[in-house]
């Protein structure tokens, strides 16, 4: 989606996680949303088009963050890895709450997917490794939802890495390397 950063984007999703403090996703209203970021309906329809848009926004600018933190690591493995993705979830844990109590995981995941796909330069073409990435992604995101509304965190970081490790073990992603 790649949206152009402005302090309007910012200032849109901003208002638009503090609208789903106190409203669902369905009720959230385009008008009600540009009252509180303080601008016009047409501002909102250039940068986003949609309210989902401005989801795809947000979760691009996680996935920003996890490639800043991900690219600080010296050696890479699943455990590393997975590591950078708890604490970039840990950071974020609140908004992503929020997604997963709006049932927005889905629209999550495809971001996700999407993002990573092109990153890593995997095509659905390439079937195998584009399953595993759908595979992977949806481990991972369920993994993090059962923590987030359960807990509101990932509060013990080694035992959710080990655990995701158990889980998944033997599946591989382009570019991982399993322990």
């Amino acid at each position: 989606m790649l949206v152009y950063k402005t302090k309007n984007n910012d200032k849109i999703i901003d208002a638009f996680f503090t609208i789903l403090k106190n409203y669902t996703y369905d009720e959230l209203q385009i008008m009600q949303l540009c009252y509180e970021a303080d601008v016009s309906r047409q501002t909102f329809y250039n940068l986003f088009k949609t309210k989902a848009n401005v989801v795809r926004a947000y979760v691009e600018s996680l996935f920003n963050d996890f490639l800043i933190e991900y690219i600080k690591i010296p050696s890479h493995t699943i455990r590393t890895d997975i590591g950078v993705v708890v604490d970039v979830v840990n950071s974020h844990s609140e908004r992503l709450l929020q997604i997963f109590k709006n049932d927005l995981g889905v629209l999550l995941k495809d971001t996700v997917v999407k993002l990573t796909s092109d990153k890593l330069s995997i095509s659905e073409a390439n079937s195998n490794d584009y399953r595993t990435l759908i595979f992977l992604c949806t481990g991972i995101l369920s993994l993090v939802k059962y923590e987030l509304m359960n807990n509101g965190t990932i509060e013990n970081r080694e035992a959710f890495v080990n655990y995701f490790i158990d889980l998944f073990k033997g599946k591989m992603m382009h570019g991982l390397i399993l322990e």
